[in-house]
């Protein structure tokens, strides 16, 4: 993956090419001197790269040609430019975001020649979470030595799930009391703050325990759901929470109203409840060594080395 911005296809860079001019520090074009406002690299102590897309740093390459993602969120135009850089030949390489893989991914298979998008074969198909604490070969596309990981498929039992949700109702109906008189746009200016708090928590999987318990009082039942709502990729990318202004997110045919923040609110805050109180069955558990895993909307990536989630 990404073999045209390798280790060592970056130091070649280095040594051929001048620094880009006006820089405090020594920074390169990776993808040519026109484009090196928006698409530049430099150089860390312990010899890696650090590879910038419009200021923001989505990739870091060491020694050996070893990926490391450092965020676990890529926008479409990073992702448009990060397919550019892979060595396709007879393969289809892409790297996207998918919501039945868990996000973000890298995905590889063998084309058949005649159709281009078709594979070849099943067994050429590889797909790889993308995940912040993860490494691979970029030549090879195996996961480092030291960096393994298990992906888990599970399964909502739907019994243990139907008896807490009954006896958490008076939970969901204090939290639509509650945000159906604050107005809108606070709520949505709110979320968007409680975003760029999660995008500067160093880009990381945000851990949900770390918010407050919903068994508090009525502002730390607030704070939980907008920050439920803030990592919810789906919700905020989606509907342009991210990108566009409160003010133009209140008005036109596709204004946010109060009745859906409250079910974005009661739709998080249920599956907040459902992982707080496990309720969910293991179904399968894959090795990374496989290179490849099955789709699965509750999946986790647990590493091997020190059993944390990412």
């Amino acid at each position: 993956m990404l073999e045209h911005i390798s280790h060592d296809a970056l130091t070649h860079v280095v040594s051929t090419e001048k620094p880009i001019r006006g820089r405090a520090r020594k920074e390169y074009p990776y993808d040519g001197r026109q484009h090196a406002k928006h698409k530049d690299f430099f150089q860390n102590e312990d010899e890696s790269y650090t590879i910038r897309y419009y200021g923001e740093e989505i990739l870091k390459i060491h020694k050996g040609n070893i990926l490391e993602v450092v965020t676990n969120y890529f926008n479409q135009g990073t992702k448009t430019v990060l397919n550019y850089f892979h060595k396709r030949a007879f393969h289809y390489r892409e790297i996207r975001n998918s919501k039945i893989h868990g996000g973000l991914i890298y995905e590889s298979w063998k084309r058949d020649l005649n159709y281009q998008y078709h594979r070849k074969d099943k067994s050429s198909q590889i797909v790889l979470p993308l995940r912040v604490g993860m490494r691979f070969n970029m030549l090879t596309d195996t996961v480092v030595k030291g960096y393994e990981y298990d992906v888990i498929a599970r399964k909502l039992n739907r019994k243990k799930s139907i008896k807490l949700l009954n006896e958490k109702e008076s939970l969901f109906l204090r939290n639509k009391v509650m945000m159906k008189t604050i107005p809108p746009i606070n709520i949505v200016k709110d979320i968007k703050d409680a975003i760029k708090r999660l995008e500067n928590d160093s880009c990381s999987n945000y851990s949900r325990s770390k918010y407050a318990d919903e068994s508090y009082k009525q502002e730390d039942i607030y704070n939980l759901v907008i920050n439920l709502i803030a990592q919810n990729e789906n919700l905020v990318d989606y509907n342009g929470i991210r990108w566009v202004s409160a003010e133009n997110l209140m008005n036109g045919a596709n204004a946010i109203g109060i009745d859906t923040l409250c079910k974005w609110s009661t739709d998080c805050l249920k599956e907040y409840l459902k992982e707080k109180y496990n309720l969910y069955d293991v179904t399968k558990k894959q090795p990374c060594e496989n290179r490849y895993f099955t789709s699965n909307k509750r999946i986790k990536f647990i590493m091997r080395g020190n059993n944390n989630e990412v």
